[in-house]
């Protein structure tokens, strides 16, 4: 068995901790429209400007959002599309079909309710 590289490992952390929050989820869920301003993010997630500006930054040091001007305003968007299709996994029940209208997440919460039972 091949041993994990530890900077590989921290790496995929310090991805995936980006996806931990919930704001920070929806915010890069309203990205994957396209980019977008401080406001246009902050109408669509219904986040505070403060919560959306503060977690930008975060996500922009994650290397999962960057910026740049447009005359007097400032566009948000996703740094890579793999960063898009990586939350379309998550509406994914089976990544090799996107078919299938199960979504990741709905498949784990009805799993979770048969455990329940």
């Amino acid at each position: 068995m091949p041993t994990l590289v530890p900077q590989a490992t921290a790496l995929k952390a310090k991805l995936f901790s980006g996806f931990s929050d919930r704001s920070r989820l929806s915010i890069l869920e309203a990205l994957r429209a396209g980019p977008m301003t401080v406001s246009a993010i902050t109408e669509k997630t219904a986040l505070s400007r403060t919560n959306v500006s503060n977690h930008l930054r975060c996500l922009s040091d994650w290397d999962l959002v960057v910026s740049h001007a447009q005359g007097r305003y400032t566009l948000y968007q996703l740094s890579d599309p793999r960063v898009a299709t990586l939350l379309g996994l998550a509406a994914t029940a089976d990544p090799a079909d996107p078919a299938d209208s199960r979504g990741l997440v709905s498949w784990i919460d009805h799993r979770n309710k048969k455990r329940q039972k």
